[in-house]
């Protein structure tokens, strides 16, 4: 255990556990660092429809630690007004419940809005914050960044733009991408698992896994998927109707929608791939630039053939010795590219092994490995 860190407060206002992004995020660097020998203590909100029966159960944990529930008000929690309020107190309910905690170990917490951090600045303890995406020059940013240790950008890009709005955080921030358990993907037999899910053995199968939303350019698998009839695509993560909300036309027969599945059960579809599939667009700033897609991590480690949209993001983190490029937003590429696969399986192996091997590099371990260096840099 590093010398200088006593016990990590983790603190994030969410509904802990969801079937989001970032709570499986929180969950794994939770356990990562407890591996790592630190204590920790994740701090979340008390809000209805989080699960509270077995958390751990809920992503597969291997370790635990502390879990502790904070009141804060819960109303019209859909509202931007209702989720402001609720950060607000949230905040707060945390700065009073640390407060006689505060010289026990460092505070952590993750970009998820722009309030909860704000009483914790007060703590007179070291804060450290993982950034997911570029923040304006805002009074609260800019209290916050003055306040903290130091932060984590998910990718480059980020880094670049954080460190031009607010140049005294050059020499207090490092690039910590998403990660990956490697653990998750042991060897899963293909023909098992297709049996599993009820997909037909000899079928060929091109999985997409993640939620449905505009900004990750799913629409464009659907698009492709027309022009290519005899392959069968499952987007894991959500509904036909969801899907239909960002289509122009129906969904074709052959594109197989399954609503959020268990994180437990992921590993089950990346094995029942013949591909997999991770897409970005050009429309949105978030996903060209700023992304740091865990599923891509997860596919590196499946030993699957995986096909990516070239995107500044993505390229941040792969190669085309490990994946398949396809342009943004070109669905003829998209088409084309997910052929190629077919064509030519040996080099699709060859990929996908070179991928197995660039997903050791980030690891959950790893990635706390290099954050807790870090953090003792800057105590």
């Amino acid at each position: 255990m590093p010398e200088k860190i006593k016990k990590i407060f983790y603190i994030a206002h969410c509904r802990w556990p969801n079937e989001k992004a970032h709570s499986l995020q929180i969950a794994k660097m939770c356990e990562a660092f407890r591996r790592a020998g630190v204590g920790v203590e994740l701090i979340v909100p008390r809000k209805r429809g989080a699960i509270f029966e077995n958390p751990f159960g809920f992503y597969g944990l291997r370790e635990t630690f502390s879990l502790t529930r904070l009141w804060t008000v819960d109303i019209v929690p859909t509202a931007a007004w209702g989720f402001f309020i609720s950060s607000f107190v949230f905040g707060w309910s945390a700065f009073f419940y640390l407060w006689p905690k505060r010289k026990e170990g460092i505070l952590y917490s993750i970009d998820l809005d722009p309030l909860s951090f704000v009483g914790l600045l007060f703590l007179r303890c070291s804060v450290f914050f993982e950034i997911h995406g570029p923040k304006k020059k805002t009074i609260l940013n800019r209290l916050l960044f003055r306040k903290m240790g130091g932060a984590f950008a998910v990718n480059e890009a980020i880094k670049t733009d954080l460190v031009v709005n607010f140049p005294w955080l050059k020499d207090k921030i490092i690039v910590c991408p998403n990660g990956v358990d490697l653990e998750e993907d042991t060897e899963i037999d293909k023909t098992v698992s297709r049996q599993k899910l009820e997909i037909p053995v000899g079928a060929k199968a091109v999985v997409y896994t993640g939620s449905f939303q505009s900004w990750k350019g799913i629409e464009t698998i659907v698009e492709a998927a027309k022009k290519l009839p005899a392959i069968d695509f499952y987007l894991v993560g959500g509904s036909v109707q969801e899907l239909t909300q960002l289509l122009s036309g129906p969904v074709p027969s052959r594109v197989h929608c399954l609503e959020a599945r268990p994180h437990s059960e992921m590993p089950w579809w990346r094995a029942a791939a013949d591909l997999l599939l991770v897409t970005g667009t050009k429309k949105d700033r978030y996903s060209y630039y700023h992304t740091s897609p865990m599923k891509l991590f997860e596919y590196l480690a499946a030993r699957r053939p995986i096909v990516a949209s070239r995107t500044p993001a993505i390229e941040q983190a792969v190669s085309d010795q490990e994946v398949f490029f396809c342009e943004s937003d070109d669905v003829e590429d998209l088409a084309e590219t997910i052929e190629e696969v077919f064509v030519h399986p040996e080099l699709a192996l060859k990929k996908a092994e070179l991928a197995y091997g660039k997903a050791r590099q980030y690891s959950w371990a790893n990635r706390v490995r290099i954050t807790l260096d870090f953090i003792n840099q800057q105590l």
